[in-house]
């Protein structure tokens, strides 16, 4: 087995572990992940993920799929894009009227 074949088999196992986390009943992916047990759950210090981990998921996700030809990854991300968008356009909207 190549190098690279060990590589792209690698990627798609650690991509399959980390899954879970948008097994949230939300947008919004668990941050915390098992990846022995293939399990997610909330933060222990409370139940909201923070803005960063939300953001940065997406530049690894969608360039795990690119990297690995699949395109599950990024599609699990369709929610959690959609709902960043409709944040960010309601801020933008209602942040001038209040200053």
């Amino acid at each position: 087995m190549s190098v690279l074949m060990c590589i792209c088999l690698c990627q798609h196992d650690l991509g399959d572990r980390l899954m879970p986390a948008f097994n949230s009943g939300s947008p919004v992916p668990f941050s915390d992940v098992n990846l022995r047990d293939h399990t997610a759950h909330a933060p222990r210090w409370g139940p909201d993920s923070s803005t960063s981990e939300v953001t940065t998921i997406q530049l690894e996700f969608i360039d795990l799929s690119r990297q690995t030809g699949d395109p599950k990854y990024e599609v699990c991300l369709t929610l959690l894009l959609l709902l960043l968008l409709f944040l960010f356009l309601f801020l933008f909207v209602t942040l001038p009227s209040v200053l």
